[in-house]
């Protein structure tokens, strides 16, 4: 068992994500359980069997997601880690789909890319008018434009604050934020503010259950 901050920046922060070599003889029951134990939000579990292709899965404590950003970059970091190159092109099998990984070792750790996939986009007034923003601990006026539901195989909510101070003034309240998120059938939040240009957001925060 490894323990990865994936999603680091300049060597600094990151989202601690657990890896585990898989065994053929865990069940999903053994991956829950393990998942709950690490103390992390997530475990990636590489299945190494499957010849030049590692087919990954990821657990929350809750249960399995069908794909995470977080769970693949520390699964191919220790993959790199394992093989004992300085860099890495290969393939990763996860929810029926297979697709290209890069990993490169770096002075401050390993930079990972890989194809994310198609990202399906959707309007979600229900988040509105449910009990979402309150738990972020907005009003609606706080929201600049409509949220939006973004999927690339787990659904998460794109939330559009005003304004850089309101983004970073947010006190969110995580207990309530969960159980809204598991409700309407989210794995979580990522509010941003849009720079003035309106070309690109400035400090977007993810958050989850």
């Amino acid at each position: 068992m490894a323990v990865v901050n994936a999603c680091t920046r300049d060597g600094q922060g990151g989202s601690p994500t657990a890896v585990m070599i898989d065994d053929a003889t865990l069940t999903d029951d053994d991956r829950h359980a393990t998942a709950r134990r690490t103390g992390t939000s997530h475990t990636a579990f590489i299945d190494t069997s499957t010849a030049d292709t590692p087919t990954v899965r990821f657990f929350a404590s809750a249960g399995e997601l069908t794909n995470c950003g977080h769970g693949t970059i520390a699964a191919q970091a220790v993959l790199l880690h394992r093989s004992g190159a300085t860099e890495h092109h290969g393939r990763q099998r996860t929810a029926g789909r297979t697709f290209a990984t890069t990993a490169i070792r770096r002075r401050d750790g390993v930079e990972v890319w890989f194809d994310q996939g198609v990202i399906a986009l959707a309007d979600h007034a229900d988040a509105t008018g449910g009990g979402i923003i309150a738990a972020l601990g907005l009003q609606r006026a706080d929201i600049a434009a409509g949220v939006r539901g973004a999927s690339p195989g787990t659904p998460r909510l794109l939330v559009p604050v005003r304004d850089h101070p309101t983004l970073l003034s947010m006190q969110p309240d995580f207990d309530r934020l969960a159980t809204e998120c598991r409700r309407l059938g989210y794995l979580g939040c990522f509010t941003y503010a849009l720079s003035p240009t309106g070309r690109r957001s400035r400090c977007p925060r993810p958050l989850g259950p």
